[in-house]
């Protein structure tokens, strides 16, 4: 956007709020903010108490030609047909009603006009598995696991597909983002060829590869890909289970036992089922220790750790309930 455009449209909101995204287009210089610039705010989430985003972007050409023909009659100050000065009012425009945009749609549109995501993020909804898989590696930590394998639940921000001199095979250098940073992550020959639907902007995955270890890469390593998941399938792989620790302390509630049975065994799936006992020591309560035993996992139930089943855990176990890795 020009700062004239931004000036134009400053001005208007300070001589009072838009009613309404008829209201703004009328009141703003559309010589100046023209339907890519107005697209680029919708995108960008600056209008959004004006109307869903959705029908902004669909009832743009529309409203844009309302606006301009109420702004010229205003100005030619036309009449009505019996002569008084009173403007002829024109029949009112709505917004077309249309689906809303789906969040990685909406999402995308932010990060394209923005550079960034600033309603959400791609990896919000597996935010509890993004940060099982932190506690061992991140985007912002990669100088501390070099040599070595990491797994890393990412988006991929920017893919550049390049050509081999050697072979002329294509490879990719990546541009990966989690909740604590970006990173780089490059990947060569089948991997590529292989994985690259998966390898798309804003799609939640989960990487696998060897962080370099090259003197050169000291700030900031790149990771040499090994494979690649979509994270909607990691939850169902086996690999995540959940542990539910109980503490001598902090007895559950008569009855909470039976009920958390039931939520187990209507989720059952392929995670590992973990149970943790922590007795206390004894003595006052301001000096008892922990003293943990060892973890015992279920040999005849295992489950689907969703989101929901470790909320439905929570509420009847307490806060001891969270997801782990399987051994």
């Amino acid at each position: 956007m020009g700062h004239s455009a931004i000036q134009s449209i400053a001005a208007a909101r300070e001589e009072a709020p838009f009613e309404n995204f008829l209201d703004f287009l009328e009141r703003i210089d559309l010589r100046l903010n023209n339907s890519r610039v107005i697209q680029a705010l919708i995108g960008a989430g600056a209008v959004d108490d004006l109307g869903d985003r959705a029908a902004l972007v669909e009832g743009l050409d529309v409203m844009m030609n309302e606006a301009q023909l109420r702004r010229q009659e205003a100005e030619s100050g036309q009449t009505s047909l019996f002569g008084d000065a009173a403007e002829v009012a024109r029949p009112p425009v709505d917004l077309p009603a249309v689906p809303a945009w789906s969040e990685s749609d909406r999402l995308r549109e932010e990060k394209e006009r923005l550079g960034f995501y600033i309603s959400g993020h791609p990896l919000e909804r597996y935010r509890d598995l993004v940060d099982l898989y932190a506690a061992e590696a991140r985007t912002t930590s990669l100088p501390e696991h070099r040599d070595r394998t990491v797994e890393i639940p990412c988006v991929i921000t920017e893919a550049s597909v390049r050509t081999a001199r050697k072979d002329g095979r294509e490879w990719a250098r990546l541009t990966i983002e989690d909740f604590h940073g970006t990173a780089t992550t490059l990947a060569f020959g089948d991997i590529w060829q292989q994985n690259r639907d998966l390898l798309t902007d804003d799609r939640p995955v989960l990487i696998m590869g060897t962080v370099s270890g090259n003197s050169r890469d000291d700030e900031d390593p790149p990771i040499f890909l090994d494979s690649v998941r979509p994270l909607a399938d990691v939850r169902d792989e086996g690999q995540v289970g959940i542990l539910i620790e109980l503490r001598e302390d902090e007895p559950p509630e008569p009855g909470a036992f039976d009920r958390a049975r039931e939520l187990l065994e209507a989720s059952r799936g392929r995670g590992p089922l973990y149970l943790e006992w922590r007795a206390v020591n004894g003595g006052p309560a301001e000096v008892r220790e922990e003293a943990s035993t060892p973890r015992f996992a279920s040999r005849t139930l295992r489950v689907s750790p969703t989101p929901a089943l470790v909320e439905g855990l929570r509420a009847l176990l307490g806060s001891g309930v969270k997801l782990v890795r399987s051994r």
